[in-house]
């Protein structure tokens, strides 16, 4: 059971003059609240930025309510000599809870630097230096990870419609008519997810040649003890299997519109040719009465 911590202590082992113990929330926001100052800028795979909140040691057990956010992180600094108090309590804190689906708790020492994070937790403890390059890393991972979790969830939510829409795929009936506009709307969002897939992909790729050595390290051991790019690739290949399905369903529809349509436009032409004979007749039939 994850232990409280209202009563952390704060000894002087724990709040050390070099690095005291402390607590923030770190939001990624779409615009800079008037009292909030952006500690980071995103532009991709979406417009964000980062504004962080400093929090008290009581915050943190509301902070276990939070589940796994996706725009939002607690993060945990401690000094290298924390309390075995402050440092069992922090393990209870963000260890994966006991739910099935729950992503683990991921733990690595690097660059004299201890990084624990899962989904909207994190906790550093080592050296300044060292927990500034760590810090900088995780800023960018938890923004991005957070963002091919929101698209995860959009998928999930296709995927649990997508088999009921096999049939009305390949079999284009009349009294189906009704789901169309919803297939089309369907294919404009996937392929918006494609588009957001594809500048997440980029920034990924992108970050790793930007950063300082010592934090693109924590990035990349980050991604490699996530499997981020395992996800990643998943994410496109149950992308591309939506898409197919749909957009065959798009295709077919607009050639059943085009066939009833090519139709009734035929059958209105008989109706004038027929009307047309009618109306010659009838003139013939009134002259020769005359």
């Amino acid at each position: 059971m994850t232990q409280a911590l209202t009563s952390v202590p704060k000894s002087p082992r724990a709040s050390a003059p070099s690095l005291p113990a402390g607590v923030s929330k770190i939001r990624y926001l779409s615009h800079v609240p008037s009292s909030a100052k952006a500690i980071r800028t995103f532009q991709q795979p979406t417009t964000r930025v980062a504004v962080e909140e400093k929090l008290d040691w009581s915050s943190l057990q509301s902070a276990e309510a939070d589940g796994e956010p996706l725009d939002c992180m607690t993060l945990v600094v401690l000094p290298p000599d924390a309390a075995q108090e402050t440092k069992r309590a922090t393990e209870g804190w963000i260890a994966a809870p006991d739910s099935p689906g729950a992503i683990s708790t991921t733990s690595f020492v690097l660059n004299n630097c201890k990084v624990r994070w899962r989904p909207g937790k994190a906790v550093l403890q080592g050296l300044p230096d060292a927990v500034e390059r760590a810090k900088e890393a995780l800023l960018e991972f938890a923004f991005l990870e957070g963002e091919l979790r929101r698209l995860e969830r959009m998928l999930e939510k296709q995927e649990k419609i997508a088999p009921a829409d096999v049939p009305r795929a390949h079999r284009i009936r009349f009294i189906h008519r009704r789901e169309w506009p919803r297939i089309g709307e369907t294919v404009e969002r996937l392929y918006s997810m494609r588009l957001t897939y594809g500048r997440l992909e980029s920034r990924v790729a992108t970050v790793l040649h930007t950063m300082q050595r010592e934090s693109r390290q924590v990035m990349e051991r980050l991604v490699e003890e996530t499997g981020l790019g395992e996800r990643m690739e998943g994410v496109s290949d149950r992308l591309e299997t939506c898409e197919d399905l749909y957009e065959g369903a798009n295709d077919r529809i607009a050639d059943y519109h085009w066939y009833l349509e090519g139709g009734w436009m035929e059958l209105t032409i008989i109706v004038l040719l027929v009307g047309e004979i009618v109306l010659m007749a009838a003139d013939v039939y009134m002259k020769h009465l005359k």
